[in-house]
């Protein structure tokens, strides 16, 4: 039986409460000082400010290197080019489904490459407060690597 978007969601949150929950100050903390001495992390932190927090115009080299995403096709290629037409549509749409069909699902050879990575942290850049960065080991934490990536943002992103 195939659970809804809602019910997943609610499942999702619980779960995040609860690991929430049971850290201490001090656990947190020392969950977030290990990345204090690293260059890679710091890294990103300064871009991710820059970006999101400052909104600088994301430079798709800099965006793809710094979120640590690995793809080619012609779209991201071009993705400096059209960078305005693209961040207008996320503003106006902020319909992650819609771009993902659009933008972000290529036929590379004989088989289709999906973006969800991408999307889901271009979206996130866009819009931070509407929507999470979503990769691989975020969906299998969660137990959402069975549903199409951007279910798989969807579920995170539903609000109780």
């Amino acid at each position: 039986m195939k659970q809804s978007i809602d019910s997943l969601a609610v499942q999702v949150w619980v779960n995040i409460e609860l690991e929430f929950d049971n850290l201490n100050k001090q656990q947190i903390e020392s969950f977030f000082d290990k990345f204090r001495h690293d260059k890679r992390t710091l890294s990103f932190i300064e871009y991710y400010n820059r970006t999101v927090l400052d909104k600088e115009k994301i430079q798709f080299r800099e965006f793809k290197y710094q979120w640590s995403l690995h793809f080619t096709t012609k779209f991201y290629t071009d993705f400096d080019l059209n960078y305005d037409k693209l961040i207008d549509e996320i503003w106006n749409k902020k319909n992650i489904k819609e771009f993902y069909d659009n933008y972000c699902i290529d036929n590379y050879g004989k088989r289709k490459t999906r973006q969800g990575s991408f999307c889901s942290k271009l979206f996130h850049t866009i819009l931070p407060s509407e929507f999470p960065p979503i990769d691989t080991a975020i969906r299998n934490r969660f137990d959402l690597q069975g549903k199409e990536f951007i279910t798989s943002v969807l579920i995170i992103k539903k609000r109780l």
